[in-house]
């Protein structure tokens, strides 16, 4: 990224390989950005974490904890390749896969759903896309997010579900048998 400001040039670059994009946020629309792509912002922008609810959280790729950025200044995102900005029109719908979103604003309308239907959505590796609802700006990446490195395989949102409710199933038992003056051997 380079820009004259004041006789002077500012250039900023990512660690990683990959795009930077500048976003200037207009201090109405609040913007969420996945994990991993903030790269820097105005003074005046205030970051904070927000929730996604748990069904988007863990099917949009983006995790439970997101970023949000309200305020009126220039937020700088980065991603692990390149990157797109997309206005999707109104009336339109764009599907996006889960691990390819950077930035979005929090008023965007979009839903969470398996890439695939039947017995495919299982075999086909896919996993989960985000349809979303227009008017919306959307700020995509060409690879999956840092945080879903490509030799990894993708986790279902299924297989992510069955991991935290069997997690919070064993600690129930452990309470109860606790509780009750049963000593479990683990």
């Amino acid at each position: 990224y380079q820009r004259r400001v004041h006789g002077g040039t500012i250039l900023l670059a990512p660690q990683q390989w990959g795009d930077l994009v500048a976003i200037e946020v207009d201090g109405v629309t609040e913007w969420m950005v996945q994990k991993d792509g903030f790269f820097a912002g105005s003074d005046d922008l205030k970051l904070s974490v927000a929730s996604q609810g748990c069904w988007k959280g863990c099917c949009s790729g983006s995790g439970i904890f997101i970023l949000k950025v309200q305020g009126k200044g220039t937020l700088f995102v980065t991603t692990h390749g390149a990157m797109h900005c997309l206005h999707i029109p109104a009336g339109a719908q764009h599907v996006v896969d889960n691990h390819h979103l950077v930035a979005w604003p929090k008023s965007a309308s979009f839903t969470v759903k398996a890439a695939a239907t039947g017995f495919r959505s299982v075999t086909s590796g896919e996993g989960m896309v985000c349809c979303f609802e227009g008017p919306v700006h959307l700020v995509i990446q060409s690879k999956p997010s840092a945080a879903q490195p490509t030799y990894a395989p993708n986790k279902s949102c299924l297989s992510t579900f069955c991991s935290v409710l069997f997690t919070i199933i064993g600690v129930a038992i452990a309470v109860i048998a606790q509780s009750n003056g049963i000593k479990l051997d683990v």
